[in-house]
């Protein structure tokens, strides 16, 4: 169960608490942190910047009106970033005069009139592990291979990008209507620190059924959302950034795909992709990291694909 407590461990103690700190009263969902700045968020969308060293809140934020599910400080320990299930991406800065809020992004908001149905999808929980996926209306021309689920039914082209033709159970993902709100499930920001350009960039992705897509947006321009992808058919619960670079992020079906954050392509959403595998057989990609050049990968069926 969360809690609202946040725990301080100092690292020669082991898995000894350091301290607590103890200024929340909602469960906080997400914390962050860079140097010996931290910040942690709640399920009442409540943002607290923390001072360390006297174990006491330095400031307080009501970030968003509903949970915050991301929450990150960028490199100059002042600024912050929050996400939440209002759909916004929010920039906080304590020294701004007023709120300290700099930027409001609607990222998952949807203004425009609800888009037209992707094609049909297998039903949540059906993923195809180990098989490469064709990404219909992009350059990737990988196919699915015929691995088994367990019970020995094929799984190829179900639960996965570009599955070509309907299946029983099928349906098409719901759109949102105009000015609805999407939640943001995750988040991830490049750095400029070792880059060799100073492009930097915020990317979330949404758990909503009526938004699966990722949102980049450049932090140059004011974070001004600079591309949308719309590869997965089903809600996005994890993302991670490889470098600079390279974006994995993992969906409600099992399947994990892979995008380039090249300058030159994000007015191309369809050259951004490259690839697409299938990672859990059962439910969603819940976690991905990057470990000594290998992609982890972990699902709700319980294994992990590297």
């Amino acid at each position: 169960p969360r809690s609202s407590a946040v725990r301080a461990t100092a690292a020669p103690m082991g898995p000894v608490p350091h301290s607590y700190l103890s200024a929340h009263t909602e469960p906080v969902m997400e914390c962050g942190y860079r140097d010996n700045t931290f910040v942690s968020g709640d399920k009442g969308g409540s943002m607290i910047i923390w001072d360390l060293s006297r174990g006491q809140p330095k400031h307080k934020f009501r970030a968003h009106p509903g949970p915050i599910t991301a929450i990150d400080c960028m490199e100059d320990r002042n600024t912050f970033i929050t996400c939440g299930t209002d759909g916004f991406v929010k920039i906080w800065d304590p020294r701004a005069a007023g709120s300290g809020l700099v930027a409001k992004i609607p990222a998952h908001v949807t203004n425009a009139p609800p888009a037209q149905s992707r094609g049909p999808v297998a039903g949540p929980g059906r993923g195809t592990i180990g098989g490469r996926v064709t990404i219909a209306g992009s350059r990737s021309t990988a196919v699915v291979s015929g691995s088994r689920a367990p019970g020995g039914s094929s799984t190829a082209g179900r639960g996965v990008v570009g599955r070509t033709g309907p299946s029983s159970g099928s349906a098409a993902p719901a759109s949102a209507p105009a000015g609805a709100s999407c939640a943001i499930s995750c988040m991830a920001m490049t750095s400029s620190r070792g880059s060799s350009s100073d492009a930097s960039y915020i990317i979330t992705g949404s758990g909503s059924p009526q938004d699966s897509s990722l949102v980049v947006m450049d932090l140059r321009q004011g974070a001004k959302p600079v591309s949308r992808w719309d590869h997965h058919r089903n809600g996005v619960y994890s993302l991670c950034l490889v470098g600079d670079q390279c974006v994995f992020s993992g969906d409600g079906m099992g399947t994990l795909l892979c995008h380039h954050l090249l300058e030159s392509e994000l007015d191309y959403p369809r050259s951004c992709l490259k690839y697409g595998i299938g990672a859990s057989e059962v439910g969603a990609v819940r976690a991905i990291n990057c470990l000594n050049g290998k992609v982890v990968a972990a699902g709700e069926d319980g294994k992990v694909m590297i």
